[in-house]
């Protein structure tokens, strides 16, 4: 038995470096999805596929398992020696001829191996994802999942710890089969029963790779992009024996491709020629800054980020613009607004809310009179100062100052005024008081009263 191969990687739309790689040969497929920081996703993809072809010696599902744990140990290896590598992981999915009329699969991650029968499309690998799982436990449908926020979060991937759980198994195949290998640019892009709709067109694997790729990038081309496609011939395997396995796709009302669903091409792929070539991988290249992280969700998993476009970064910029507008606002509205308040016992002009304190404005006291008491202002004064006479403007704020000043100001003069008038009143009474007894006596008593008895 052999394998007809055509395989194609894509930048994307949207990214600048292709962090994918891939692998064939006559008898082996392989794809990887890089993440990581400065380096690390290319990094990753390539040398996991390069450690797992080199590991892969005998053709057999231990044997396969057993390339995948080497790939993951060399990533980790790597990653773990440089800093600028660190955190830096893969998924992983292969097939592999390994008898006559069987082939045995691996798969780490959430990029996908498809199998194509009888003209009908199912997933025969299982996406070690944080929305599959939903999905398995009946909390989420098929349809949630392909929308799901968190879509982007994996629970597995190569290179992120020491050791790794591998999925494996094998799949009986006849002539006719057709084996698709992909990273999550393609499936993200592009609904399965449009994939489904492009296996079924083309018989050329080289020529749907192309179409595949095309369809990803018109769909919006936010991530790299690599398919690759395996052909079963000469398969000794009888046809009656074979079973329907994996997951049948969902069929989605979607909406119509331009032209009728005729595409014209976004962006020339890379393609190569059917099988008997060396192994190859997309070549490294210089790393992208946007790449998946470690995360802690109820187990370890690495987390791509979300893939930019210019709708989110137009909402971006005017959440910014708007929340610039109110800081200025606010900021405008504390500088211009001014209170008669106390400070400590005198009366003073504020800045501002008293009470507030803003981001980087302080309320501040504008004038502080060292001469005018609260405690010299009427009682009911006296208490609306303390409270504060908020929400003014400078020109009132001094209005109502200058009212205090002239207020206690007059107060004062006239308390002087009084004060006087009381103290002269008493000294001008107080003459007749003062005259001695002695100097009214002669004019009081009678002139016989003090002649002699005769």
């Amino acid at each position: 038995m052999r394998l007809n191969v055509g395989a194609a990687t894509d930048v994307g739309q949207l990214r600048t470096l292709n962090e994918d790689s891939y692998a064939v040969a006559a008898d082996l497929v392989a794809v990887a999805d890089g993440m990581g920081g400065h380096r690390a996703g290319e990094v990753a993809s390539a040398l996991a596929l390069s450690t797992f072809q080199l590991a892969f010696s005998s053709r057999d599902e231990a044997a396969m398992v057993a390339a995948v744990d080497a790939a993951n140990a060399a990533v980790f290896e790597h990653a773990s020696s440089d800093l600028q590598l660190s955190g830096m992981g893969t998924t992983l999915c292969a097939a592999a001829v390994i008898g006559d009329g069987e082939i045995a699969a691996v798969n780490v991650g959430d990029s996908r191996i498809y199998l194509l029968r009888d003209g009908e499309l199912r997933q025969i690998s299982e996406d070690h994802s944080f929305v599959e799982a939903l999905v398995r436990e009946g909390r989420l449908t098929r349809a949630q999942a392909e929308v799901h926020p968190q879509k982007n979060v994996i629970t597995r991937a190569l290179g992120v710890e020491a050791d790794v759980l591998v999925d494996a198994w094998t799949v009986p195949v006849q002539d006719g089969d057709r084996i698709v290998l992909c990273s999550d640019g393609l499936t993200n892009e592009v609904p399965e029963q449009t994939i489904e709709d492009a296996l079924r067109q083309f018989n050329d694997p080289v020529e749907v790779c192309g179409r595949l790729i095309t369809l990803a990038n018109i769909g919006g081309g936010r991530d790299n992009i690599t398919v690759v496609v395996a052909d079963i011939a000469e398969s000794t395997t009888s046809p009656e024996v074979l079973e329907p396995i994996g997951r049948p796709i969902e069929r989605f009302e979607v909406a119509e491709l331009p032209s009728g669903g005729v595409v014209e091409t976004a962006d020339q792929a890379t393609v190569i020629a059917p099988t008997g070539l060396a192994p190859s991988a997309a070549p490294v290249s210089e790393p992208s800054e946007t790449d998946a992280e470690v995360v802690d969700a109820p187990t370890k998993t690495a987390a791509r980020p979300r893939r930019l476009t210019w709708r989110t970064i137009a909402m971006v910029l005017a959440v910014l613009a708007l929340l610039g507008a109110a800081l200025g606002a606010t900021d405008w509205y504390y500088k211009h607004t001014y209170s008669v308040a106390a400070n400590g016992a005198h009366v003073a002009i504020w800045q501002g809310p008293r009470d507030v304190t803003f981001l980087w404005f302080r309320p501040k006291v504008m004038n502080p009179d060292e001469e005018l008491l609260v405690a010299d202002l009427p009682r009911a004064e006296q208490d609306r100062v303390r409270n504060g006479i908020d929400n003014l403007t400078s020109e009132k704020a001094g209005n109502i100052l200058k009212q205090y000043r002239d207020a206690t100001t007059t107060t004062t003069t006239t308390t002087t005024t009084t004060t006087t008038t009381t103290t002269s009143s008493p000294s001008t009474t107080a003459a007749p008081e003062s005259v001695a007894p002695e100097s009214v006596a002669p004019e009081t008593v009678p002139p016989e009263a003090t002649a002699p008895s005769g």
